[in-house]
């Protein structure tokens, strides 16, 4: 079944959304938890060179804020650490609790 138009912008508009809340959550965590700054800046490279990027991951990630409140630097540290984890990268750096 072939993508609409429709679809694919739709698409594209949620990618930059993600894109633009990865920028936010980078300036967000920059001085309180660098880890989650470093993991956000990364996946948005990804992003934008096309590498793989899971859902999981996505929603890990866009689950760092909650309307307009955002996690505490220690809880948004944890969940990347286990995140990361869970997909098998890299935890140098990271602590895990």
């Amino acid at each position: 079944m072939p993508v609409t138009s429709d679809a694919r912008n739709t698409f594209v508009d949620a990618i930059e959304k993600v894109e633009l809340f990865l920028t936010d959550s980078c300036n967000h965590y920059e001085k309180t938890a660098p880890t989650v700054a470093a993991h956000c800046d990364e996946l948005y490279i990804r992003i934008q060179q096309g590498s793989p990027v899971t859902l999981r991951e996505i929603l890990a990630v866009c689950s760092l804020r909650d309307g307009n409140t955002w996690d505490s630097p220690n809880y948004a540290a944890n969940r990347i650490y286990k995140l990361r984890e869970f997909l098998g990268m890299d935890t140098t750096g990271h602590a895990g609790f």
